[in-house]
């Protein structure tokens, strides 16, 4: 199923799957929602991990990018 399709339309599918099972939770079984409901972490608590995970992955990148610039200039370097 997944052979054909990008990373991103994966991911997508994955989370309008939870996303359903989770409305489809709710409509037959509140109680259930409830209990779930009350183990999800604050709002403030995300966002602050939406944040983290950002600042992370442009440290990495930026990491990255920097690293191969310097590899070209030794690369244009040694051609000269």
């Amino acid at each position: 199923m997944f052979a054909t399709t990008c990373r991103k339309c994966q991911w997508i599918r994955i989370y309008l799957g939870c996303a359903f099972l989770a409305i489809l939770m709710i409509g037959l079984r509140p109680e259930q929602a409830q209990k779930v409901a009350g183990m999800i972490p604050s709002a403030l608590t995300i966002g602050i991990l939406i944040m983290l995970g950002g600042s992370f992955a442009f440290y990495h990148r930026l990491k990255a990018y920097r690293a191969e610039q310097a590899l070209a200039r030794v690369e244009a370097e040694k051609q000269q």
